[in-house]
């Protein structure tokens, strides 16, 4: 089992991040570790990212689960500003922060979803997570 079980320190499977960052070549990856992180470049919960400025930068985020409004709210605002923002994120149309952020009958200007058909698996469990995953991306590639 991994260290990380019980707290929000997921790392981004390969084959979910590769492909990402071939499209998009992604500048920093906002909500990571020294030991998850995809990117040279990376801003720890030491760095907090919710108080630094992403624009115009291509950002990868893979949010703590935990407190997933904060960081859509900050994926929003900085998108607002020039940023280029890639969310993975759990599918759960139930919660409030997708209606609030993705979805409100219709998409959410300025936002791209993407469902991939696979359930990936995170900390190289032998299992797939027990939920689907997508791929919400905040303002226009650039």
């Amino acid at each position: 089992m991994s260290k990380h079980f019980h707290t929000d320190e997921r790392e981004t499977p390969d084959e979910l991040f590769k492909p990402l960052h071939k499209e998009f070549n992604f500048d920093i990856d906002v909500c990571a570790m020294s030991s998850n992180t995809k990117l040279p470049r990376y801003w720890n919960i030491g760095h907090n990212a919710l108080k630094q400025i992403w624009a115009p930068m291509r950002c990868f985020m893979n949010p703590p689960y935990s407190d997933i409004p904060t960081w859509l709210e900050k994926a929003k605002r900085e998108a607002e500003q020039g940023a280029l923002v890639v969310c993975i994120l759990p599918v759960d149309t139930s919660t409030k922060w997708f209606h609030k952020y993705i979805w409100n009958g219709s998409w959410r200007t300025g936002i791209t979803v993407r469902f991939p058909n696979k359930r990936y698996k995170f900390d190289n469990y032998a299992n797939s997570a027990k939920f689907a995953t997508m791929i919400v991306i905040f303002g226009k590639p650039i």
